[in-house]
C-alpha cells in the first residue's frame, strides 16, 4: 500500500503535474471574474464587511 501511495505523491509532485493544477487554478480565476455584475453583487451582498474587506486586496474590480 505505501508503495502505491509514494507512486502518486511522485506523480502529484512531478512538474507536468504542478503545470496542470496551476493551469487549471488560473483558469477558475478568469472564469469567476468574468461573472456578471448582478451575480457578483448578490455573492458579495452575502459576506461580512470583514471578507469584503479581505475580498477587495484581491482584485481591482473587487
Amino acid at each position: 500500500m505505501s508503495l502505491v501511495l509514494a507512486s502518486c505523491r511522485t506523480k502529484l509532485n512531478s512538474p507536468a503535474m504542478k503545470d496542470s493544477v496551476e493551469h487549471d487554478a488560473s483558469k477558475d480565476i478568469e472564469e469567476t471574474i468574468e461573472l456578471p455584475d448582478e451575480v457578483m453583487l448578490q455573492v458579495f451582498s452575502e459576506l461580512s464587511v470583514k471578507d469584503i474587506l479581505q475580498a477587495s486586496q484581491v482584485c481591482k474590480r473587487w
